[in-house]
């Protein structure tokens, strides 16, 4: 007996070691943000009650509908995340303070994973500022705290890096054909850089002193400027340089093998416009010009085989997908 009392005594001492835990209201109807949300609470015991389809309140009666979802589910703490018009707002509250929290995040439900995740840690931080100052005229924090705060709530508000495609004609190439472009873009919400390739099928060549093929290949380094004119529209500008690889190959009528590549500078100017989906993909139509610097001409015994106009035009659909 004395053993069983010893057994039962270490259990009870046991837990109340541990902390009882706590369930949080969450009112939003994207999924990615709800998950994450769980996995950001769960390590402080905290658990999560989804409450879906939830009329989001206006300003002045978002603490009384707060204070109201937190009694109904016996919580102690309400979360909000609703669409704005320039992306979300994200709203904490805590019952025992009877205090709310109010942040305008730049992601547009739904919302990718990374975008749930940043959102879901930077409610996490929201409540827990709204439990460690509970008094609204306390100072703010200290110059030198800055760092540890910046440390508990990692939140980038704009993503750092993309991968974008355009798939479609190119015209004033050699032989107007399907083209490509890839580019990898630093800062693709604000003014960026853009490393673009551009690549289309060998074109033939007619004429009769010779017959072959010819390859425009070519790479450039772009200015990009993204402007929003509407929550999920961008107009997307660029400029920059670009350098065209013209490759030809085949034979002349005497059998004789003609094999070269010229390399041509060429200014380079650009549009999109782009509409967002969700997961941080936009999707939309492009528009390339480049003004080569050189016009390329190429002759053979006084005879022209291939002439490259000054002007090339890249005209396609563009995919652009956020990648970090």
């Amino acid at each position: 007996m004395r053993l069983v009392a010893l057994v039962i005594v270490c259990f009870a001492v046991r837990a109340s070691a541990q902390p009882a835990p706590e369930w949080i209201v969450v009112a939003a109807d994207d999924p990615a943000f709800r998950s994450a949300l769980a996995l950001a609470l769960g390590p402080a015991q905290m658990n999560v009650i989804v409450v879906a389809n939830q009329p989001a309140p206006s300003v002045g009666e978002l603490s009384a509908a707060s204070r109201a979802l937190a009694d109904r589910e016996h919580a102690t703490a309400t979360i909000w995340l609703t669409p704005a018009a320039t992306g979300a707002t994200l709203v904490t509250y805590d019952r025992d303070r009877d205090r709310l929290l109010v942040r305008e995040l730049p992601f547009l439900l739904p919302l990718s994973p990374f975008q749930a995740a940043e959102a879901a840690r930077t409610a996490r931080t929201m409540l827990r500022a709204l439990r460690v100052t509970p008094d609204v005229d306390q100072p703010p924090p200290l110059e030198a705290d800055a760092p540890e705060i910046r440390e508990a709530a990692p939140v980038r508000d704009r993503a750092m890096f993309a991968a974008s495609a355009v798939l479609g004609v190119r015209v004033h190439a050699p032989g107007t054909d399907v083209g490509g472009a890839f580019s990898l873009i630093w800062r693709p919400d604000d003014l960026g850089v853009a490393l673009v390739g551009e690549i289309s099928p060998s074109a033939e060549v007619p004429g009769p002193a010779f017959v072959g093929t010819a390859l425009d290949t070519a790479v450039a380094v772009l200015a990009r400027w993204p402007a929003r004119v509407a929550p999920r529209i961008r107009i997307v500008s660029s400029a920059g340089l670009a350098v065209h690889f013209v490759r030809l190959r085949g034979e002349l009528d005497t059998q004789q093998a003609l094999h070269g590549t010229r390399v041509d500078p060429a200014a380079r100017a650009g549009v999109a416009a782009t509409y967002r989906l969700a997961g941080g993909l936009d999707v939309g139509l492009a528009i390339s010009v480049d003004c080569l610097i050189q016009r390329q001409r190429y002759e053979v015994l006084d005879e022209e085989v291939l002439e490259i106009p000054r002007f090339q035009t890249l005209i396609g659909a563009i995919a652009t997908f956020q990648v970090l």
